[in-house]
């Protein structure tokens, strides 16, 4: 069957990797998959190889036709998008995600995760062992979460040498011969000897019977990987949000339950109305603490609004005057009748900061920046391309776990 290349902006970056890092999908094929893969019988395989860089993006549609149903595969005439196989790794995983964001926080959310999975399962042994190797000795079981999700999240080098070393762990079963002939070259320069993961994490392969499975979990492993080191090249195919003066937006709470919402005041900064001590409070907070700051704030991304067709951020200046006059006010804060959402609404209609109005659910608050922001148009929320972590202003926190809807 020839082979043919759906364009992915998720795997697009692949063109700058070298044939040594792209040998890895090579040998996956030949090894894991030596009855169905084409990828060996396509003439630009057969010209070229060892160069594989001459035909990445048979490397690319080939895994793209192993992520797709081989009877829908047929009538279309390719196979599926990256983000659509990391979402079904993901499901069979039976980790938790967010379909409407970026692959690379999907696939950081996706290390976390199985990280977070496999902890619990491990011995109080391998557990202090790790422990150890982060200075972490005095953390209990839900701050080492923490500080783990927080060093995936912010650390290069930690989040590279994690996902390295789960591929290694990986070559432990039986795709052993591809890890053996083409890691060894990314684990030397990599892995630090004084942060390892413990022997019992890692994904048992030989528990995998669904054949496409074989191929596409290692892949995404894999390609996780390799994103994050060539990061620059990578976000060249992805279009990019960043937060605006005047811009609205917005974070999960209780794992995708509720949301939050605020303003975007500029200099990394929101405009929030949050719960403290029974009392609706205005403030400033950065983007960290706008989705980190307390145990209900659970998402790992910012969202903002933006047009459905021209994918325009929507904003308006006006709406930023309002809430800073605001700063400082408290209301009596009512979870289903003068939340966060009723405060952002009645910033965007300039109605009076005590006033209670109709308006608390989400939905109503999307319908209000339709209605007078965006001239009626829909609205879609889309994933800012920014780590809220790294906005962490050096400073305590003192408001405690706020409900908000």
């Amino acid at each position: 069957m020839k082979l043919k290349y759906k364009y992915d902006d998720g795997l697009e970056f692949l063109q700058y990797c070298s044939n040594k890092e792209l040998n890895f999908f090579i040998e996956l094929y030949k090894n894991e998959a030596k009855l169905t893969e084409d990828l060996t019988s396509q003439s630009e395989y057969k010209k070229y190889f060892p160069r594989h860089h001459k035909y990445w993006k048979l490397i690319a549609a080939e895994l793209q036709y192993f992520g797709g149903n081989t009877i829908l595969n047929t009538p279309r005439g390719c196979g599926v998008l990256y983000k659509e196989i990391l979402c079904d790794v993901c499901s069979k995983e039976l980790i938790n995600y967010d379909k409407k964001a970026d692959v690379a926080q999907i696939e950081k959310v996706f290390i976390f995760e199985y990280l977070k999975k496999s902890i619990k399962n491990i011995s109080a042994l391998e557990v202090e062992t790790f422990k150890n190797s982060l200075n972490l000795t005095q953390l209990n079981e839900v701050k080492l979460l923490a500080e783990i999700k927080k060093r995936l999240f912010t650390s290069e080098v930690f989040f590279q040498n994690t996902v390295t070393i789960l591929l290694s762990n990986l070559g432990k079963s039986v795709i052993n011969q591809v890890v053996k002939n083409t890691l060894p070259f990314i684990a030397q320069q990599l892995i630090s000897k004084s942060v390892m993961l413990p022997i019992g994490i890692a994904i048992n392969m030989k528990e995998i019977i669904d054949p496409a499975f074989r191929i596409t979990l290692p892949s995404v492993l894999y390609i996780t990987y390799l994103r994050e080191k060539y990061k620059e090249q990578d976000l060249k195919f992805r279009h990019r949000f960043y937060p605006i003066i005047g811009s609205i937006l917005r974070t999960e709470l209780i794992a995708g339950g509720a949301d939050h919402s605020g303003i975007y005041i500029g200099n990394n900064q929101i405009i929030e109305i949050a719960e403290k001590n029974g009392s609706g409070c205005v403030e400033v907070t950065d983007l960290n603490d706008f989705v980190h700051s307390s145990l209900v704030r659970t998402g790992v991304a910012i969202y903002i609004a933006v047009d459905k067709l021209s994918k325009d951020i929507i904003c308006n200046k006006k709406i930023v005057d309002t809430a800073s006059r605001h700063i400082g006010k408290k209301n009596k804060y009512r979870l289903m009748k003068d939340n966060c959402h009723s405060f952002v609404h009645k910033c965007i209609i300039n109605e009076d900061f005590d006033k209670i109005t109709s308006v608390w659910k989400f939905k109503q608050l999307t319908k209000t920046i339709s209605e007078n922001l965006n001239n009626n148009r829909i609205v879609q929320w889309v994933v800012c391309d920014i780590n809220p972590i790294e906005y962490k202003r050096v400073k305590k926190w003192k408001i405690e776990d706020e409900i908000v809807c």
